[in-house]
């Protein structure tokens, strides 16, 4: 991952709200994790074994790789839902760039690698 996209390391907890504000560390507390309503939130919809990555100690992307059964809960009996629907739609609301690629290499064959990124990342 890190050669792929031009990262050094990855932070030491997984918080969107970084990637969004440029913010040296996550400001959510444990237990309260997206405390304000109205700000970024600690992670995007239907995150799952997520990571952001800095390069130069900035936060860079973020990273999650998920399962399509999770995020396509439309055969669930109390509430179906497609989530990919609220992935582009947090991209867009917090201004970032997401691409989903097919293969992940976090339970290979399994999951699905999605990347957000400020667009002007790979201009």
């Amino acid at each position: 991952m890190p050669k792929a996209f031009g990262v050094d390391k990855r932070a030491e907890m997984a918080c969107v709200h970084r990637l969004i504000t440029g913010e040296d560390e996550c400001p959510h507390s444990p237990l309260e994790a997206d405390d304000n309503p109205d700000g970024p939130p600690h992670a995007p919809p239907a995150s799952d074994h997520a990571t952001l990555w800095l390069d130069g100690g900035e936060p860079a992307l973020y990273s999650m790789h998920v399962y399509p059964g999770n995020i396509e809960r439309l055969e669930s009996e109390e509430a179906p839902h497609n989530q990919w629907f609220d992935l582009f739609k947090f991209a867009q609301q917090w201004g970032l760039e997401v691409s989903v690629l097919p293969k992940s290499w976090c339970n290979l064959g399994s999951t699905v690698h999605i990347v957000f990124y400020p667009p002007e990342r790979y201009r």
